[in-house]
């Protein structure tokens, strides 16, 4: 099997990675790496024309790139009293 071309890249990071469900894009991205057995394979460069292509065509979404996930903890931890009960 030949190859994977810079147009097929193009077009599985423009037109099918905003098809592709929220939230896979890093798993298609490493399929598509593992297909095309090319050592030169820009992964970050097509993980970021998938994610601007997958934002323009899903804008109800927010930016999958921006969201804070962290987690903020109380500055006393929580006791339960078990006497209360």
């Amino acid at each position: 099997m030949p190859k994977l071309t810079k147009q097929h890249f193009r077009w599985l990071a423009e037109d099918i990675a905003p098809l592709i469900q929220a939230g896979r894009g890093e798993h298609f991205a490493n399929l598509v790496k593992e297909f095309s057995e090319n050592n030169r394979f820009d992964y970050d460069k097509f993980l970021h024309v998938s994610w601007s292509s997958w934002n323009a065509l899903n804008p109800e979404y927010p930016d999958q790139t921006e969201l804070d996930d962290s987690i903020p903890h109380k500055e006393t931890p929580h006791v339960i009293d078990s006497k209360a009960a």
